[in-house]
């Protein structure tokens, strides 16, 4: 029996990683290698999965070794409990990061930013946005909120968060990795949602990929060139191939790939590729000045990639960008076509200098392109408040009487706290009520 035809594609869920699609097997199908919703893609036991559509026609027993049939049903899926789901909330909050999968209902005062994007994602032109906000504003609650409202817009979107240690803008691959595990799209035949892999086999399949450099050696590709393509693996996966090097100049590769995917959604029917990129502002923390100088550069290269700046289709020489000169690297332009759309954001604490300036020479900037995220209102944040009580007590099935927010802007002795301390602090009070600690 060829397990990889019967479990592939298969959609299970996972009490830890939450939902995912299977896409190989091994050891006779008792391990499964899933692409989870949240980015991650690793290989886990059967029995730790639950299937989410019918049960396989036949899948090994462990003991026996067998092809018995096996009945996996999702009655375990937690995200069927409304209880887990108000807990799952509640503790995104107390660890100060937005809960992914329940964004939309947990934005508060942020209707006119709303807007803001909307009309940017679906009426705008201007390819790039800025949103400027101080720490615990809201900038990364917002830029979740705009990829699931880009989402269904129709357009193929990626969340990358800029780590200075670990995926900085002067590593263009390790910050690739993040876009390309993280890219998601629903399919306009379909309406099923779909992530990286699949947007690259439609763009073979309807020839919009067939002349890439890179994406073209897939037509019949390994799990080995895939993790490759990925940029999960090695710079090189055989003799013959364009190398993914992970060099701090070789943002020509990035951009080219990028460029590439961006053609394969428009030919799919998709707006385009809408890149999120938070913490933009950590391209100011380095080492050595060469960090910096290559940070600044990827910037600018995505920035222009964006504009469609017709000097990226030739030669890279000419862009006047710096570029990976190693080899085959150095015959890789930035963009791949012409036809293709792309839209960038960037959340950041601070002016940005050098990105506003690159936005300048591009061209006019329009003073819609910049958001700057406003202080919640008092009364915005008495609902926030309420919110944030109804959460906690459908998530732990506690209900609490004589509770006011006036006791958390006295304890935080200010009257327009940011957002994320005001959140906090919310989940500490009703922490220390629950537990019979008396609050003087």
């Amino acid at each position: 029996m060829n397990y990889n035809t019967c479990f592939r594609g298969r959609r299970v869920v996972h009490p830890k990683f939450g939902r995912g699609v299977i896409r190989a097997t091994r050891h006779q199908g008792l391990f499964l290698q899933v692409d989870f919703e949240n980015g991650n893609s690793c290989w886990t036991h059967l029995r730790e999965v639950s299937f989410l559509d019918s049960s396989p026609q036949s899948a090994p027993d462990e003991q026996t070794g067998d092809e018995t049939a096996r009945n996996v049903s999702s009655k375990h899926d937690p995200e069927k409990n409304k209880s887990f789901k108000y807990r799952k909330i509640i503790e995104a909050f107390r660890l100060g990061v937005a809960p992914e999968e329940h964004v939309e209902e947990t934005v508060f005062g942020r209707h006119q930013e709303q807007r803001h994007v909307d009309y940017w994602l679906t009426g705008a032109d201007y390819p790039c946005l800025l949103v400027n906000g101080e720490y615990g504003a809201g900038k990364t609650h917002l830029l979740r909120w705009t990829y699931q409202k880009a989402l269904r817009s129709g357009w193929a979107v990626a969340f990358a968060e800029v780590d200075p240690g670990e995926s900085p803008f002067n590593r263009p691959k390790q910050l690739f990795k993040l876009i390309a595990a993280s890219l998601r799209f629903i399919n306009p035949k379909t309406r099923r949602k779909e992530g990286y892999r699949e947007l690259i086999r439609y763009g073979l399949i309807n020839g919009s990929l067939r002349e890439h450099f890179y994406y073209r050696e897939l037509l019949s590709a390994s799990e080995v060139k895939w993790e490759w393509i990925e940029a999960r693996r090695s710079h090189r996966v055989e003799t013959g191939s364009f190398p993914l090097y992970d060099y701090s100049k070789s943002v020509n590769i990035y951009c080219y790939l990028l460029s590439g995917l961006a053609v394969a959604a428009c030919a799919l029917g998709l707006r385009g590729i809408c890149l999120l990129f938070d913490e933009a502002e950590s391209y100011q923390f380095y080492d050595y000045y060469y960090q910096y100088e290559q940070g600044l550069n990827s910037i600018r290269a995505l920035v222009r990639l964006a504009f469609h700046e017709k000097s990226l289709l030739g030669n890279p020489a000419d862009t006047g960008l710096d570029y990976c000169r190693k080899g085959m690297a150095g015959m890789v332009p930035f963009a791949y076509r012409k036809d293709y759309k792309l839209k960038i954001a960037f959340a950041l604490t601070e002016k940005m200098l050098p990105l506003q300036w690159e936005l300048l020479r591009c061209g006019a900037i329009p003073s819609w392109s910049n958001l700057e995220l406003q202080p919640l209102t008092q009364n915005d944040f008495y609902k926030v408040f309420e919110k944030i009580k109804f959460f906690y007590e459908q998530g732990y099935e506690y209900h609490m009487d004589k509770v006011s927010p006036d006791y958390i802007f006295q304890v935080l002795n200010e009257r327009q706290p940011v957002p994320r301390r005001f959140i906090k602090a919310c989940i500490e009070l009703f922490d220390l009520m629950r537990f019979g600690i008396e609050i003087s």
